[in-house]
């Protein structure tokens, strides 16, 4: 995909972070995919991208996603507006085999997120968490569960992968 990072707001994620979880999700064979944090889409459009099979996009803001829905032209997303916990929490669908988790970066939002995810995903799913680095402190989240962090350049004041 061509990008100009120029026309990248803070807070979107990086072309070279979106292009890892395309190919974690390649590598994974994932093909139930969830995001949270829909904002401009552009990660969404690398992640239905990469997937074979479904991908829900989700966001607190209703505008986000109509606008991100309207952008794209993917088959294979559903989009959803509503609170990440509460939408987590009611899930009853099939498990996750990846997800990414970029909305509320807050320490304590990130880990009730964490909590309720886990038990959602699929054996051998994977957990991607971006801006673990940076202004957040995240780092110290994902190493909490066990998890990596990739040292990714940062384009804003935040960044990196926690896996």
């Amino acid at each position: 995909m061509k990008v100009n990072l120029n026309d990248y707001l803070a807070g979107s994620t990086e072309p070279w972070t979106a292009d890892v979880l395309a190919a974690l999700i390649r590598g994974l064979h994932a093909r139930n995919v969830l995001e949270l944090g829909t904002f401009e889409g552009r990660t969404t459009e690398w992640l239905a991208e990469a997937t074979t099979g479904q991908l829900t996009t989700l966001d607190l803001d209703p505008a986000r996603v109509n606008a991100v829905r309207s952008r794209l032209t993917a088959t294979n997303i559903t989009y959803v507006a509503a609170d990440a916990l509460a939408w987590l929490r009611a899930y009853a669908g099939p498990k996750f085999d990846f997800a990414f988790v970029d909305d509320d970066h807050s320490y304590a939002h990130v880990s009730a997120e964490l909590d309720v995810l886990l038990p959602l995903m699929a054996p051998g799913g994977l957990i991607a968490m971006h801006d673990v680095l940076g202004a957040f402190g995240l780092s110290r989240l994902v190493h909490k569960h066990g998890g990596v962090v990739l040292h990714l350049p940062l384009l804003h004041a935040a960044g990196g992968l926690g896996l």
